[in-house]
């Protein structure tokens, strides 16, 4: 008789909890494998409980399920397995990501489980691999326009030397990108165009408006064949400049 009181704070404690509903060690593995298969670092995620309550009034029962959430440390990524129940009594299967493919963060209510894990086997994960492992384009293009736009001094012309060197230094990079990218004929075509415009700039374009037409140059590639091309080939360029001798006094690259 004495354990009744404690027997009944249990039961009350496991209610206000709500019912277990977390992902079971089915799906759990299948979405360990697709992030394996991926390449993805299954020590980056984390996994957490959270309580999904809803429901009261006549026509919604109340509810509060114990559901599993995902994270993934280096992305920030997070996805939630939920389940509920919707206005008319039937189970279902809320669920929110981020990062996905289409938007920042998605949203959806699929009616069973196996879809909702699809969704983040499908969309989740391998959005996750694209944000971890694509380069920020826009990063570091920012950071070029933001150092040309607080430059000092006059933006003067390259001389002889400093286009020479700056010229030998672009068909460099030209010739590892052909090596490397020589499976893209239409990638390696607009990069010739793109090299060729910026040793034709050097002889009418100062340093800080070099600068700024090698930004260009890397967006529109970007733009045609991908960040990933066009974000190397703008810091492989921006290193040029930089090395180029007979820097102008003042000039603050």
């Amino acid at each position: 008789m004495s354990q009744l009181p404690e027997l009944a704070d249990s039961l009350r404690k496991l209610a206000e909890s709500g019912t277990d509903y977390r992902l079971s060690r089915m799906f759990l593995n299948l979405i360990y494998e697709r992030a394996v298969e991926l390449g993805l670092d299954p020590a980056d995620f984390e996994m957490e409980t959270y309580v999904l309550h809803g429901g009261g009034g006549t026509e919604m029962p109340t509810f509060r399920h114990r559901c599993t959430r995902m994270r993934h440390g280096p992305t920030e990524g997070y996805f939630s397995f939920g389940r509920g129940i919707d206005e008319e009594g039937c189970w279902t299967y809320p669920c929110e990501w981020s990062p996905s493919h289409r938007e920042r963060t998605n949203f959806g209510s699929p009616p069973d489980r196996e879809t909702q894990v699809h969704f983040a086997t499908e969309d989740w994960l391998t959005a996750i691999k694209v944000e971890k492992e694509s380069p920020n384009l826009w990063e570091g293009v920012q950071l070029a326009i933001e150092a040309s736009a607080g430059s000092e001094g006059p933006n003067e012309l390259l001389g002889v030397d400093a286009r020479i060197a700056f010229a030998k230094d672009l068909d460099a990079i030209q010739s590892d990108f052909e090596e490397r990218f020589a499976e893209s004929q239409s990638a390696i075509d607009d990069l010739r165009k793109e090299i060729d415009f910026l040793k034709g700039s050097t002889q009418r374009l100062g340093w800080i408006d070099l600068k700024r037409s090698a930004v260009a140059s890397a967006v529109t590639l970007g733009m045609q064949h991908g960040p990933a091309f066009a974000s190397e080939l703008l810091q492989r360029i921006l290193a040029a400049i930089e090395r180029v001798p007979e820097l102008p006094a003042g000039i603050v690259l």
